[in-house]
């Protein structure tokens, strides 16, 4: 079984208690669970009624490191300048707004894969086909929610890059 640190657990992920599920060892929701610390009183969790553990639990996230990037300074470097001014519009507005996206230009958050394909995306939109440049790649579990796209996860690990896998 693969290992995360309590550090990597957003405060908002629910976790699961249901250690009769046959998913249990591989869900990332059921592991998150048996790291806690014994100082942790409250957490979010899965409610039972919502795992059928049948197999086929729609709480259920499998446990698995992706490759998250850090900061995107030289993003742009290859832009003429009539793009430059409309992508990095769309680039802030792709973050929510200008302070979130220097927040993951700067390489303060990590950037998930789905908004490293929506970067990517958007370069092509303007007809730029290399792949985008980001600063720094990383090795960590990765906490989806409703909000991936916009926010990073609160994850120790990723902000550190020491990732016990």
């Amino acid at each position: 079984m693969k290992k995360i640190n309590y550090k990597e657990i957003p405060s908002d992920w629910a976790l699961c208690l249901a250690g009769d599920c046959p998913q249990a060892d591989e869900c990332l929701r059921h592991v998150s669970h048996t790291v806690l610390p014994r100082s942790v009183k409250e957490h979010n969790c899965v409610l039972p009624k919502a795992c059928s553990c049948d197999g086929r639990c729609p709480m259920f996230v499998r446990m698995e490191p992706v490759v998250m990037v850090r900061g995107m300074k030289s993003l742009l470097s290859d832009v003429r300048q009539e793009d430059l001014r409309k992508m990095r519009s769309e680039l802030i507005q792709m973050f929510g707004e200008r302070r979130r996206y220097y927040r993951f230009r700067e390489g303060r958050w990590p950037i998930a894969p789905a908004m490293q394909e929506a970067i990517a995306q958007l370069r092509r939109k303007y007809g730029y086909t290399a792949a985008p440049k980001f600063d720094h790649k990383i090795q960590c579990m990765h906490f989806p929610n409703e909000m991936d796209r916009v926010y990073p996860h609160e994850a120790g690990a990723c902000d550190t890059g020491d990732t016990t896998l």
